[in-house]
């Protein structure tokens, strides 16, 4: 195992890669990265649709 104070080489780096490239983890990975970025970029939608929605009736006379 590495504490913290280890440096990791190329050759280290690429040991630790390979059982997670094997086992599919990178492919998880990038799926759930891309879930959680739909999941950001709607809530954020929908907060600005929200702002939108309460600031323009204040504004119709």
């Amino acid at each position: 195992m590495f504490r913290i104070e280890d440096k990791l080489n190329q050759e280290d780096i690429k040991k630790i890669r390979e059982p997670i490239r094997k086992t599919g983890g990178f492919e998880a990975a990038k799926k759930a990265s891309e879930k959680h970025a739909d999941k950001a970029k709607k809530d954020q939608q929908a907060k600005n649709t929200y702002v939108t929605v309460r600031i323009v009736p204040f504004f119709n006379f």
